[in-house]
This record gives structure tokens, C-alpha cells and sequence, in this order.
């Protein structure tokens, strides 16, 4: 009896044993021509069904328009919508089951300004995967723009 008490014990340690945590998924934005600018992610699961993020400026008037996705991505819903002054929501997103891209450019979108320098970055980013869940996305990286 203590025997098959320990078998038990040994296979559901193995079972639900401690694993390596995954490393954070990240995001970040880079230039991608002209005066567009695009969201990159890195390391998300491959689970990823949806992403928003929230954009800042400061410095200067800007405004944001034109999202899309990047080419060879089809995603269904990309849309990006001002949130007060110099901040926008972008969401990027496919409810036919397309997943976004572990590595790679998830959406862009066009930042038009009032030619002052200010920092663009991302004040808060998520993702969501095929069940819903949230991963949240580590961000610090800024880009100076016009």
C-alpha cells in the first residue's frame, strides 16, 4: 500500500512538476517606411489571436490613422482610434482563427505630426490567445518621431 502511495506521489510530481517559465513576450515599435510605423512583436505564443496597444506622444500634436496589416498578414480587423491627445488604441485581430506571429510586424499605422521631435512609445500592450487568456507584453523601447 505505502508503495502505490509513492508511485502516485513520484507520477503526479512528474505530471505537474516545475517547468522553465517561458520567456516574456515582447513589443516594440520600428519604423516601417515612409510615415508609417509598425508593431513588432517577439517571442509571443503561438497561440496569439489578438493584440492591443496602447500608444503615447509626447511632445508635440499628433495624430494616428491608416492601420493595416503588415503584407502577407490577413487579418480581418485592424483598426486604430484616437484616445484623447496625442494617444491612440491600436487593436489588430482575426475572428476567422488567423494567429499573429510569434516573431514579426503585427500591424502598422500611420503617425502624421506637426514636425516638432517628440517620443513615441507604448504605455501598455496585451494579447490575447485562442482561449482568451492575456499575456501581457514587456515594452520600454521609444521612437523619436516627427
Amino acid at each position: 500500500m505505502k508503495r502505490w502511495a509513492l508511485i502516485l506521489l513520484v507520477l503526479a510530481a512528474c505530471k505537474g512538476g516545475t517547468t522553465e517559465p517561458p520567456a516574456s513576450a515582447r513589443v516594440k515599435l520600428v519604423r516601417s517606411g515612409g510615415d508609417r510605423v509598425a508593431v513588432e512583436v517577439s517571442g509571443a505564443p503561438a497561440s496569439a489571436r489578438a493584440i492591443e496597444v496602447v500608444l503615447e506622444v509626447d511632445g508635440g500634436s499628433f495624430t494616428f490613422d491608416a492601420a493595416a496589416a503588415p503584407d502577407g498578414l490577413a487579418l480581418d480587423t485592424v483598426r486604430i482610434a484616437q484616445a484623447g491627445a496625442n494617444r491612440a488604441v491600436l487593436f489588430a485581430g482575426d475572428k476567422r482563427g488567423v494567429g499573429l506571429p510569434a516573431f514579426g510586424q503585427v500591424a502598422t499605422f500611420r503617425l502624421v505630426g506637426d514636425g516638432s521631435e517628440a517620443r513615441l512609445s507604448i504605455a501598455r500592450a496585451l494579447l490575447a490567445d485562442a482561449d482568451g487568456r492575456r499575456v501581457e507584453l514587456d515594452s520600454t523601447a521609444t521612437l523619436t518621431v516627427r
